[in-house]
């Protein structure tokens, strides 16, 4: 049944994530009668788009508040729609949207996944409204249904790298369309892209073995360099300013018995660097002989047997505490409540833990994917069509 027109949103999509993800949701927001418009920052923005209501802002960065102002306003715009809401575009933009009573929506990778995209109100991570009491937690989920954990999509590899490919390949064709864009990367592609080649070629060569550690340790997973969650989420400008900081506290406090192993983000495009760095700080610190660096296990394999998990910030923390394994978050998460994570300082996580209750944290995933999350994946197209619809739906029932 269409809305009455008195409650109709008008939706403005941002930037989405490299794919063409958020035509798809626009589809689906014509399918539920939404009046929608896209605002288009770059070459990628406009390869990705397969509708009409699309513009192109090409100026420069202090001339974007005016011109995003004056566009939702004279548009009636009720609702803003965005990948990630710390890119230098997006950060103007939730800004003007909370003085002006606008409803905030963001995406982004699932807090849970496979399988899940995040759709979250307000913002993300520190930013996230999502409840951090456990007991309003527990009350609020009593009547959330319970997950269906069968996979129901799969990601396409090759999708992954042929839109990496698209998102340098447009940008450059459509550079004098849009010569002032700002991207939201602070490495250069063709350093990533080569040393994802570089990582990839070494694999097919010399196959990494996965490694089942013995004894006691703990695990620190990495982040990516760049990464938001790092950038804007926490006391660390970089990568190497975290594991210092975690080896350093390990050296320190550890029980002599107790190894460290850290483990490489999937996706690390500069292996060879990061390798040298933690091998450097582990002579730096004495603890070298106590010290591994792992790439291929799983985190879930290393956490099932761990002493204690710890990150920055990263969602592998749930994949951790689906182990029933002792975490511990250096930064706030949305995961990080009293009951789940370690609430004390990392010095004393290495000596004073406990496990997480498994109760509380079933019910902070019903309640997370209820909320804050639709099934999907943004790199299968069956997978994208399906969050899609659930996120015109949400949008239509908050506006109903």
């Amino acid at each position: 049944m269409p809305m009455d027109d008195e409650k109709k949103p008008v939706v403005l999509l941002l930037q989405g994530p490299l794919s063409s993800f958020y035509s798809d949701v626009a589809g689906a927001l014509l399918a539920e009668g939404i009046q929608f418009f896209k605002i288009h920052f770059c070459g990628s923005d406009l390869a990705d788009w397969h509708h009409d209501n699309g513009h192109s802002f090409s100026g420069k960065l202090e001339d974007w508040e005016a011109f995003f102002a004056e566009f939702a306003s004279h548009n009636h715009v009720t609702d803003f729609v965005m990948h990630g809401d710390r890119r230098p575009y997006h950060k103007i933009a939730v800004e003007w949207a909370k003085r002006n009573g606008i409803n905030i929506w963001v995406t982004e990778l699932g807090y849970l996944r496979p399988d899940w995209i995040t759709f979250e109100p307000d913002g993300t991570s520190r930013h996230s409204t999502f409840p951090r009491d456990p007991s309003l937690i527990t009350k609020l989920a009593e009547h959330s249904p319970d997950i269906n954990s069968t996979r129901q999509f799969h990601d396409q590899p090759f999708a992954i790298i042929l839109q990496e490919l698209r998102w340098t390949v447009f940008n450059l064709l459509y550079l004098w369309k849009f010569p002032n864009f700002v991207t939201h990367r602070n490495q250069s592609p063709f350093r990533v892209y080569s040393g994802w080649l570089i990582s990839r070629l070494t694999k097919r060569i010399f196959p990494a073995q996965q490694v089942v550690p013995v004894g006691r340790y703990f695990v620190m997973a990495l982040q990516l360099e760049g990464d938001y969650q790092l950038r804007d989420h926490s006391p660390f400008e970089s990568i190497g300013e975290s594991v210092e900081f975690v080896i350093a506290s390990f050296a320190k406090h550890a029980a002599p018995d107790v190894n460290l192993i850290m483990k490489l983000h999937p996706h690390e495009f500069n292996k060879t660097r990061l390798k040298k760095t933690i091998t450097r700080l582990g002579q730096e610190y004495s603890i070298s002989d106590r010290l591994q660096i792992v790439e291929d296990t799983p985190i879930g394999k290393l956490s099932a047997a761990a002493e204690g998990f710890v990150t920055v910030n990263s969602s592998a923390g749930f994949e951790a505490l689906e182990q029933n394994c002792p975490t511990h978050t250096i930064a706030q998460t949305l995961y990080g409540i009293e009951g789940l994570t370690f609430q004390g300082a990392l010095d004393e996580f290495w000596n004073n833990n406990e496990a997480p209750d498994p109760a509380l944290f079933d019910n902070l995933k019903k309640l997370l994917c209820e909320t804050r999350m639709v099934r999907g994946s943004i790199y299968s197209a069956d997978g994208r069509i399906a969050a899609a619809s659930a996120i015109a739906k949400k949008l239509a029932k908050a506006n109903s």
